[in-house]
């Protein structure tokens, strides 16, 4: 390898921690989310547990629904997105070899 190439990978590498300390930032704030969407999803589903006999099969029972099925592929998404992030290289593994 040669040294510029070499200083080339060293400022990729400083671009990319940089960028990774933003991304772990967002990792609590998505975390924070994560908690905020649990807690209204639970005050739906208790909502749509309680709604009266009559109302089911309703479109406020569906509404209930539909919400709870969202917030759950949002929740979803988060998880995923957040295992991602943790399973994100180091750079120091790249210099290390070079």
């Amino acid at each position: 390898m040669n040294a510029q190439r070499r200083k080339l990978i060293e400022k990729l590498a400083e671009r990319y921690n940089i960028l990774d300390n933003k991304i772990g930032e967002c990792s609590g704030d998505l975390s924070d989310l994560r908690d905020e969407l649990e807690s209204v999803r639970d005050e739906e589903q208790e909502y749509l547990d309680n709604m009266p006999e009559n109302l089911q099969g309703s479109d406020k029972y569906a509404t209930a629904e539909s919400t709870i099925q969202e917030i759950d592929n949002l929740i979803e998404g988060i998880d995923s997105l957040v295992q991602s992030i943790e399973n994100m290289p180091d750079s120091d593994d790249l210099l290390g070899v070079i």
